[in-house]
């Protein structure tokens, strides 16, 4: 069986999974309300939108505080379930399609965050978590028979071991173009014997017998200040992937290229400007000219930004005024070919999508009010080949899902400016 496979080699690092590339129809009612700007940052021209046909929300699980959420066909039935952390009862939950069924399958670590991917290489999706404090890393395999059999859980990594500790971001690329996904994860306490540092894991031949999986550390001590979030991507052309966070506390962006060997220290490049509660940072070329760009979001404070690639020193504001957009993801999703940005906030209960109207240029439409989230996924959760929105709602104290209402919307002809050619986004 082969092993999952990133999306290294194409210029969005974010997974677009069913998600058309042909030009569909996309009403727009503009309103005169801006999504907020700063003058003395380079800002295309940006104007808040919305849409007739609004998301609508699906709620999946009620009464939980769940950092995080990840959702992929966990039970081999075609259909997209969920699985995420319950803080306070310290469990794993499975939800199972279509009527979200809720299934335990650990009890006694939290997650902030997680991954799926085919650990094992038996061609199933497995689940992988990561404990903030202590520092713990662990995988649950799928078995055979996912609603009645256990799943195994076994460790990765943990602070007790001497590894990672304060883990808030987990990401999976193929770091060595050998078709077998690396696991990466930052390690973001100022104590403990991998404090301040960014380390990956090469997964072991055998991770049913290995015990603790190979880690080797990026940046060893060299990313203070509370780093969150993990981008990878290809920012130099060489083929090889580069590492970004952001450091809510140290108030900067930035980004880490390997110097040949992956196993030695990584060189660090910070990004332009102070960024007070910097969190989320994607790769993704955004202005359509080819260079990769970085898209990024101040969760712990005000703002959602870009730096322009190839040589990130141009700033451009996406939203300067948003409130906690702690959550972060890139995709297409209005099906036009190219890369929309979307966030969800904590502290101020809302999410947002900006719509990539070429050349630099965006406009801002409102996903859900009076819904927070601390994790944010875009995927196909209903198989009509548009990206959804999954959201761990942890403040609001659920997880849901929005639907995206492209297709619904080309379905009853409720698109009124019709099919949008290439030439009439620049």
């Amino acid at each position: 069986m082969k092993r999952a496979r990133s999306a290294i080699g194409s210029r969005v690092y974010t997974v677009l999974r069913g998600c058309s590339r042909a030009a569909t129809p996309f009403l727009l009612l503009p309103i005169t309300t801006t999504c907020g700007g700063n003058p003395h940052i380079a800002t295309p021209r940006l104007t808040h939108e919305s849409t007739t046909a609004p998301w609508k929300k699906h709620v999946i699980a009620k009464d939980t505080f769940a950092w995080t959420a990840i959702a992929a066909d966990f039970t081999g039935d075609k259909l997209v379930d969920v699985i995420s952390s319950d803080r306070f009862g310290k469990r794993t939950l499975l939800h199972v399609a279509p009527d979200w069924r809720e299934i335990p399958l650990h009890q006694g670590a939290t997650a902030m965050h997680s991954a799926s991917f085919d650990v094992d290489g038996d061609g199933d999706a497995d689940y992988v978590g990561g404990q903030y404090m202590p520092g713990l890393m662990f995988w649950l395999e799928r078995p055979a028979h996912p609603l009645n059999e256990p799943w195994a859980y076994r460790e990765i990594d943990s602070l007790a071991a001497g590894g990672v500790h304060g883990i808030h971001g987990l990401t999976v690329a193929d770091l060595d173009a050998d078709g077998r996904v690396e696991l990466f994860s930052n390690s973001n306490q100022p104590d403990g014997p991998l404090s301040d540092s960014v380390v990956f894991y090469k997964v072991p031949s055998n991770p049913r017998r290995s015990g603790l999986w190979p880690r080797v550390v990026v940046a060893a001590g060299d990313a203070p200040g509370f780093n969150h979030y993990l981008g990878v991507g290809d920012l130099d052309a060489d083929g090889l992937p580069e590492i970004a966070t952001g450091a809510k506390l140290g108030s900067y962006f930035a980004y880490w290229s390997r110097n040949g060997d992956p196993a030695l220290p990584w060189k660090k490049h910070l990004l332009p400007g102070l960024h007070p509660g910097a969190t989320n940072i994607l790769i993704a070329d955004i202005s359509g000219d080819g260079s990769p760009d970085l898209v990024a979001s101040r969760g712990h404070g005000k703002g959602v930004l870009w730096f322009e690639g190839p040589a990130f020193t141009t700033t451009h504001s996406l939203d300067e005024s948003l409130e906690g957009p702690h959550a972060l993801a890139l995709g297409d999703i209005d099906g036009d070919g190219d890369v929309d940005v979307v966030t969800a906030t904590t502290t101020s209960a809302t999410a947002k999508w900006f719509r990539n109207e070429g050349q630099g240029r965006f406009s801002c439409h409102d996903l859900a009010a009076a819904q927070s989230a601390y994790d944010l996924r875009l995927v196909d959760m209903d198989g009509d080949t548009d990206l959804d929105v999954l959201l761990a709602g942890q403040e609001s104290r659920n997880v849901v899902w929005l639907e995206n209402p492209l297709r619904r919307c080309e379905m009853k002809a409720l698109c009124g400016m019709g099919r949008r050619p290439a030439h009439a986004r620049g």
